[in-house]
């Protein structure tokens, strides 16, 4: 009986050796590749903060000078409809110099707006600068832009890698190759300038209206992998 289970034992083991060489087995015959794309996209977005902040020592009267502004704001806005609007924080707190309450308050609030259509942002801005100060200014792409972005530079990506991988092949003298490992790069990272304004709604109120202009960003993406060339 033991002589059974002992050869049971190797045949088992004789059985299992070849895979686990197998696993083992060494490679040959690989190289690892690198490509990036990069295209200059325009941002199609436009966003505004704009608030309001009183300083005075009648908490009441100052908080309902910043509700009627900002209400009158929000009312204007109605007509902006190619323009969303959100309103933000809102804020009420006492002023304390040298650790003790000096009768002052802070009331603040402000609102944040955001269109597509520059033009119509200029316009509801130009209005709205009479009633709230504009803060600052920025860009971005919208999600369909985005998209449209990643998916035309990860085929151009992909594209390439094959072109550069078929080179490789050939110029080493094999016949082919196959994909050991492939890897589509990140997320790519979309950034604009942000434009800072501190004009008062007193000095907006003659004021010419505004002009913006979206820059440039440049976006990437990398296709990185191995391959196995193949006789």
């Amino acid at each position: 009986m033991r002589c059974l289970k002992q050869l049971t034992i190797i045949t088992l083991m004789l059985l299992i050796t070849p895979l686990v060489f197998a696993d083992a087995e060494a490679t040959f015959n690989r190289a690892s590749l690198n490509v990036s794309v990069s295209e200059e996209v325009r941002a199609d977005t436009i966003i505004a903060i704009l608030g309001i902040k009183l300083q005075g020592k009648d908490s009441s009267q100052l908080i309902n000078q910043v509700n009627t502004r900002v209400a009158k704001a929000l009312k204007e806005l109605t007509r902006f409809t190619k323009v969303k609007t959100e309103t933000l924080d809102y804020q009420t707190q006492p002023i304390y110099q040298n650790g003790r309450q000096s009768g002052l308050y802070d009331v603040s609030q402000s609102i944040r707006i955001e269109s597509m259509d520059f033009d119509a942002f200029a316009k509801a801005v130009h209005k709205l600068q009479s009633i709230l100060d504009l803060q600052s200014v920025s860009y971005q792409l919208s999600a369909a832009a985005r998209t449209a972005s990643t998916d035309r530079l990860t085929s151009d990506a992909i594209k390439r890698f094959s072109a550069r991988a078929n080179k490789v092949t050939a110029d080493f003298g094999f016949d082919g190759y196959r994909l050991v490992s492939i890897n589509i790069g990140g997320s790519p990272r979309y950034s604009f300038s942000r434009q800072e304004s501190r004009g008062s709604a007193d000095m907006a109120m003659a004021a010419a209206p505004p002009v913006f202009q979206a820059g440039e960003q440049s976006v990437s993406v990398s296709v990185n992998g191995t391959i196995e060339m193949l006789e």
